[in-house]
């Protein structure tokens, strides 16, 4: 063996070992910062599950907030800080994620019964607004059109919301394959400690307090490993059916936006007969809820129960 082919070997060990140590320790300060920050919902099989609510006595509506694919539920925090007082909201993440249980062969169906459990606990008997954002926008109204004579709902806001029917076009294109080598890429890096050592979000902007949070939420591999197995899941999630409620949908769009998206955006105000499209300018899909000033515009839209009076693009930053 040359010299520097022994060199390459021990630098690679090096930077291996030190992204392991460094992923081991960041993982362990951040779930030690995430139990003190974060509450769990017990089940009544023991299993946890991370949650965060406000319930203020005086609530007059709540809001549920579902979260996109490998994304924690913190990334809702700066709609959360806008949201007008007498409003209550629950939040959380779904198993796999954070400090909730992994479930194995965990079936959208018993993802509806879990969001029953928590609004049945945290919310009870309160108007319902469901947000979600990416797949969580699929989830909020796939469990509103399940328990539409069960629930209250006022209304529900998708947020740059998966359109399921053009992820089932794209099954086993490039996209797809693309999609699952990406999440199992991040596994890799994930367990590999990289993660810890070299992931940056130039473009985020939560407070430095949630940025940490995330930054340890995606240096964890159950985190990809929970995203791939959701991913595969989705790819036969069934076709939304139709709400009796009004469906607010609200899309990102920059210089770089498809016209693909905007029409896939755009077919899911079908779900329902009374549904308005909004578009936030300069929002891309992560910081539509990152940057604090789209946030806000968000966090409005879901206050109002009528939005009809809301122009079609929501001032934000640009």
């Amino acid at each position: 063996m040359h010299a520097i082919e022994r060199q390459f070997i021990l630098g690679f060990t090096a930077l291996a070992a030190v992204g392991v140590a460094a992923g081991t320790v960041v993982r362990k300060t951040r779930e030690r910062e995430r139990k003190r920050l974060y509450a769990t919902h017990v089940r009544a099989d023991g299993s946890p599950v991370e949650i965060e609510f406000f319930t203020p006595p005086q609530a007059k509506a709540a809001v549920f907030f579902e979260n996109g694919l490998g994304m924690p539920h913190e990334t809702w925090s700066w709609v959360c800080d806008n949201l007008p007082e007498d409003i209550a909201y629950v939040r959380y993440n779904r198993p796999g994620y954070g400090r909730s249980a992994a479930a194995e062969n965990h079936t959208i169906a018993e993802g509806f019964t879990l969001v029953d459990e928590l609004c049945d606990t945290y919310v009870p008997n309160l108007p319902l607004t469901m947000v979600g954002h990416s797949i969580g926008g699929y989830l909020v109204a796939a469990y509103a059109a399940s328990r539409a004579d069960t629930r209250p709902f006022e209304k529900l806001v998708l947020v740059d919301s998966t359109n399921i029917d053009q992820l089932h076009n794209v099954r086993n294109a490039g996209y797809d394959q693309w999609t699952r080598q990406g999440l199992l890429m991040e596994r890799f890096w994930a367990f590999s400690g990289l993660t810890a050592i070299s992931r940056s979000e130039k473009r985020s902007e939560y407070s430095a307090a949630v940025e940490a949070s995330r930054r340890g939420f995606s240096t964890s591999p159950g985190t990809w490993l929970t995203a791939y197995r959701e991913y595969r899941a989705a790819l036969a999630f069934p076709p939304l059916g139709k709400v009796q409620v009004p469906v607010d949908v609200v899309t990102a769009r920059t210089a770089l936006s498809g016209t693909a998206h905007d029409d896939g955006q755009a077919e899911l105000l079908k779900i329902s007969d009374i549904s308005q499209h909004h578009f936030l300018d300069g929002a891309d899909h992560m910081r539509i809820l990152s940057d604090p000033s789209h946030a806000g515009q968000i966090a409005t839209l879901i206050a109002w129960a009528d939005a009809s009076h809301l122009p079609e693009v929501l001032e934000g930053a640009s």
